[in-house]
């Protein structure tokens, strides 16, 4: 089988969720046969020649066949500000921002050089290129359900303005999707949540689940009992993505003080790239609170803490930040959404609590009980070894092309 991967962005190196599932569905892929990959280079995650280079030999090493192009609309300044603009045109953000005249010659030359039986689109809003290629089959892939999760945005946001735009940018996502998924053979998303959101907003679209995953044995377990600092709190996430951010800041505001006041030497310590994108207006002042920044293994930080905090108050999908953290070891305490797609039941692979009292009192509970952890991490690891490997999630993915390819006839 030969595979055209269209995707938005070079997904390496491995530090955040998208780039972890298309990284793995990716090298999945290469086992069904042979895969091209053409794609955009995202300043923000490849600023420098250098780092697009070894982005590039990373993506060879499992997609011999590489093309990678710059964004247009990324081009000068505001480029953010235009692009919401391009909604009173009827233009989603993310279909504005991925428009190319470039790669939509790159698309045509592509399948007819390679000739793919099946593309992979990766985002909703590189769909509309599928209009210059109707004879291929396609699979659409969904990391969220884009209109909902802008939809959640929008309830969340106090700013009337912000709040408007927002709900502007769900309508034209809906829209997107009930054009678009129905015409891709299949559409793969990462929990039956999301099946049931995508099957609610579009009529038509044929669903594959097909979930995140996690390199279980990069993340070996258990973890060695004389490194983990009592009262110690890790978090992963880059603060420049909006979900975490706002997860940082009601804990650090409501839950951190509740936890301090009961343990004053609680600490935590926020792994991500880019902390001054949410830091120092409500970071400022606050002890026990460490931003190591970006760093090359979360293992040794998530290793040494006591408690995985994720405090999720939106987003989609399956956070591949659970996985992580079930598959080392660690035990979690998260909000439900956190865990949306994933069977983490409450008081057995995890904590779950949804108020900033509750929050506070499942993770002094693991601070003032080290063996329930140990239990809640034990069956969170047992959890992630049956149901969440990338070699068998592999298996569904290659399921789902032989299907579209199928369908053709």
């Amino acid at each position: 089988m030969k595979i055209l991967w269209l995707g938005h962005f070079v997904p390496w190196p491995l530090r955040g969720g998208s780039l972890l599932r298309s990284y793995h569905l990716l090298a999945e892929a290469g086992r069904a046969g042979e895969v091209s990959f053409l794609g955009f280079r995202q300043s923000d995650l490849h600023p420098t020649q250098a780092s697009l280079e070894d982005a590039r030999t990373a993506i060879g090493a499992v997609c011999p066949r590489v093309r990678i192009l710059p964004i247009p609309a990324e081009r000068g300044p505001l480029f953010r500000q235009r692009l919401v603009l391009q909604g009173l045109r009827g233009k989603s953000y993310d279909e504005a921002w991925l428009s190319s005249d470039e790669m939509s010659r790159a698309l045509v030359d592509e399948v007819a050089t390679f000739r793919p039986d099946v593309i992979h689109v990766d985002t909703i809003g590189l769909a509309p290129y599928l209009s210059l290629v109707p004879q291929v089959p396609a699979i659409l892939n969904h990391h969220n359900i884009e209109s909902q999760m802008m939809a959640r945005r929008a309830e969340r946001s106090s700013n009337t303005p912000v709040r408007f735009v927002f709900q502007w940018q769900a309508r034209l996502l809906r829209a997107l999707e009930r054009r678009w998924a129905p015409a891709a053979r299949r559409n793969l998303v990462v929990s039956e949540l999301d099946e049931e959101r995508l099957v609610a907003t579009v009529n038509g679209a044929v669903v594959d689940v097909v979930p995140n995953g996690v390199d279980t044995d990069y993340f070996k377990s258990p973890r060695e009992r004389s490194v983990i600092r009592p009262r110690s709190m890790v978090f992963v996430g880059a603060l420049n993505w909006y979900p975490n951010r706002s997860a940082m800041q009601w804990f650090l505001a409501e839950i951190f003080p509740l936890i301090r006041d009961r343990h004053p030497d609680a600490t935590i310590t926020i792994v991500g790239s880019n902390p001054s994108a949410g830091s120092d207006e409500f970071v400022e002042n606050i002890s026990g609170v460490t931003f190591p920044g970006e760093v090359p293994d979360i293992r040794p930080f998530v290793s040494r803490s006591a408690v995985y905090v994720c405090p999720m108050l939106e987003g989609g999908g399956t956070r591949l930040k659970i996985l992580d953290a079930l598959a080392q070891g660690i035990p979690l305490v998260a909000t439900r959404v956190a865990v949306e797609g994933i069977p983490a039941q409450n008081g057995h692979e995890a904590l779950l609590a949804d108020d900033a009292r509750s929050f506070a009192d499942a993770v002094c509970s693991l601070f003032d009980d080290p063996p329930a952890g140990e239990r809640l991490a034990y069956a969170g690891r047992a959890l992630v070894e049956t149901a969440f490997d990338w070699k068998a999630i592999g298996i569904r993915l290659r399921a789902a092309y032989e299907a579209a390819v199928l369908s053709r006839g």
